[in-house]
């Protein structure tokens, strides 16, 4: 196997998603709470990037992507709650918003050799405040780390 920890490699993409690539000025947003969907889809970043089918994330994977993002470096003050599929996250009818908060899609990992991956994401809290992206994946020092994007990113935002 490619020695990876799909928990580790979303933590990372959910915290980096929510605290720089969020596209809603410099700070990031304080949401009380993030609902993370349990099933995957390709659909949400780079259309280039890889296509497969969606998959529930484990219950497993989805206590250690938890305890991750609690963790240090910066433990999230956010509330991170799983939740099945997108019918599941609470919406303002009125203004297709999440309710107090937002919600994050994440794809598949798809390893493209031992050293070279990819795996898209979205964040999404309303109409006007939405982006996604697809991360690379890079293997360094034996442990995989996103070191950048496809630099095709999709956003709706006031700004």
């Amino acid at each position: 196997a490619l020695q990876a920890d799909p928990a580790q490699i979303y933590a990372d993409a959910i915290r980096r998603l929510y605290t720089q690539d969020h596209m809603m000025g410099a700070e990031p947003p304080q949401f009380p709470v993030v609902y993370l969907i349990g099933v995957t889809d390709d659909g949400v970043g780079d259309p280039n990037a890889p296509v497969s089918v969606p998959i529930t994330i484990s219950v497993p994977v989805r206590d250690m992507i938890l305890s991750a993002l609690a963790e240090s470096p910066e433990p999230l003050s956010t509330e991170f709650k799983w939740v099945e599929n997108r019918d599941d996250v609470p919406m303002d009818p009125d203004t297709g918003a999440v309710s107090g908060g937002a919600m994050i899609v994440l794809g598949n990992i798809h390893f493209i050799s031992e050293m070279y991956g990819y795996l898209s994401a979205s964040l999404y809290a309303s109409d006007q405040a939405a982006t996604g992206r697809t991360y690379v994946l890079s293997k360094e020092s034996g442990a995989w780390e996103i070191t950048g994007d496809t630099s095709v990113i999709w956003s709706s935002s006031k700004e």
